[in-house]
């Protein structure tokens, strides 16, 4: 019998999320921390974990400080752009096997900002949680729509790498017209390598 773990690598894992409940709204109280806290249930934690504005601002972050377990955290609090929203999701015990999924997840709560927490350093753009959001920008380009016109001017390629390849000199240049359809196709491959 093969285990799970093998199954999984070579087979991937399915399953099904179901953000349709009613999810509690977490904006403002959800934090990253730069730990593992091995503890499963309820804890008052605004009893002890007190966040504080610190006035700083780098690289248009505002810094935050508190302290957790006696260590100082920096930290700042991210929005998530717009069109997104941030879900905690918690895996259901009812796992519908007849079906073929291994995992079926359900939304607790939801937020539109959460707050990250360095323990040696402060905040910046360039830290790794921020630069997780730089893939928001890079989904939308993805995912956009694009205009006829918008990709007829992003496929014209510079005349000049064809123009030295075929030998054109400047004065039949300037007689001749030519797209990168007319061009032999071992030609506009080497030219964009």
């Amino acid at each position: 019998m093969e285990s799970d773990a093998s199954r999984c690598s070579r087979d991937g894992v399915t399953g099904t999320i179901d953000l349709s409940g009613p999810a509690a709204d977490l904006t403002g109280r959800l934090h990253h921390l730069p730990c593992c806290i091995k503890q499963t249930g309820p804890c008052s934690v605004s009893d002890y974990f007190k966040p504080k504005p610190t006035g700083v601002v780098i690289d248009g972050v505002v810094v935050e400080e508190a302290a957790f377990r006696g260590r100082k955290l920096d930290g700042a609090t991210i929005p998530i752009p717009d069109g997104y929203c941030g879900f905690v999701l918690e895996k259901n015990s009812n796992e519908n096997i007849s079906s073929g999924e291994t995992n079926h997840w359900r939304a607790r709560s939801k937020f539109r900002s959460i707050t990250y927490w360095n323990h040696d350093s402060l905040p910046s753009r360039d830290d790794e949680f921020m630069r997780l959001f730089h893939w928001f920008s890079v989904a939308n380009a993805l995912h956009k729509s694009v205009l006829t016109d918008g990709l007829e001017s992003s496929t014209n390629v510079d005349e000049s790498i064809f123009d030295k390849q075929v030998g054109l000199d400047k004065s039949s240049k300037s007689n001749v017209k030519k797209s990168i359809e007319d061009y032999p196709a071992e030609i506009v491959e080497n030219s964009l390598l």
